[in-house]
């Protein structure tokens, strides 16, 4: 692990203000007890159906790694040691920005990300931010925000784009992408990950994060789908959390069918748990209340329409491991 070259001061988290009101955050006020509602018909939400398997046929195994994380082949560049990178991160090249989301995956584990700033042009070492997130939370931070959270100064006129280089405390920590431009309202998932079998994969067999809640219902309304892999029907319970906080909003669970897919709506998400947001609240994370080492035999994605940009619809469930 490299040296931390700064820190983020109490002073300046509290500060932070992401810039456009879409990607915003504030502190969670509201919190939840860890009670499970359970979901009395939960065809309600179906939207898919595979073929059914004879009963007792068993379900596929999940591929695991014969490698620990020390054997590893850790990769040479700006840093020693496993890192992740996001290259070309704008702090406002031709209206487009850089978001960058820190999510923990880990249950009662507070992860610590440091984020080294290095400019694509003049390749200046701008310094290194450092990013905390709380259990189950997702912050979500501008290049512009990590600069001023290290008094990095200005950027050289020449770096229009800078490089990230990331590196954590904790496994099962992640990192995604966000481009964002103010003028059209375009915004996607810029994530691109190194998979290393049963390493890189691991955050999104857990849970998908940065779920718009109905706060941004009318311009870009998430919906996240939950598929259930095994021959017989299933119950899974969810958990919904807050997004920069991980504060718990509820829990809700149902019974899912053999091979079927179930879509959830902002609104459908918050009304199971019970969650009302303020004008405040952006972002919620969802994920399977289960171990992370023995996640169900499921899968879970969340997608974005964006409403302004004829309808298109985004996929933003790619998320990358940190140290990978």
């Amino acid at each position: 692990m490299t040296e931390k070259s700064s820190r983020i001061r109490s002073a300046a988290v509290a500060a932070l203000v992401v810039n456009f009101v879409t990607f915003g955050f504030a502190p969670a006020v509201q919190a939840s007890d860890d009670t499970v509602h359970v979901i009395v018909n939960p065809e309600a939400y179906l939207v898919g159906r595979g073929p059914a398997q004879p009963i007792g046929a068993a379900a596929p195994e999940r591929a695991q790694s014969t490698e620990t994380r020390s054997s590893v082949e850790k990769a040479a560049a700006v840093i020693p040691g496993n890192f992740t990178v996001i290259p070309n991160a704008t702090p406002g090249l031709l209206d487009n920005f850089s978001f960058v989301r820190f999510p923990n995956f880990n249950p009662d584990i507070t992860s610590t990300a440091n984020v080294k700033i290095v400019g694509d042009a003049t390749g200046r070492d701008y310094g290194t931010a450092q990013v905390v997130s709380a259990p189950f939370s997702s912050p979500q931070l501008s290049i512009t925000n990590l600069m001023d959270s290290i008094e990095a100064g200005p950027f050289d006129p020449a770096d229009t784009t800078v490089t990230l280089y990331i590196q954590s405390n904790q496994f099962l920590t992640g990192v995604q992408h966000v481009y964002y431009n103010q003028i059209s309202d375009f915004f996607e998932n810029m994530s691109v990950c190194s998979f290393v079998d049963g390493i890189s994969n691991v955050p999104t067999t857990i849970g998908v994060v940065n779920i718009h809640t109905t706060t941004l219902q009318s311009r870009f309304p998430s919906v996240v789908k939950i598929h259930n892999k095994n021959p017989v029907a299933t119950t899974l319970t969810m958990s919904v959390h807050d997004g920069p906080t991980g504060v718990l909003r509820g829990k809700f669970s149902f019974l899912a069918q053999p091979n079927s897919t179930y879509a959830f709506s902002a609104p459908q998400l918050q009304a199971n748990v019970g969650y009302i947001p303020t004008p405040d609240d952006f972002h919620m994370n969802v994920f399977f209340d289960a171990p992370a080492e023995a996640p169900p035999n499921a899968t879970i994605s969340h997608t974005v329409t964006n409403v302004r940009v004829s309808g298109s619809v985004l996929n933003l469930t790619t998320i990358c491991t940190i140290n990978d």
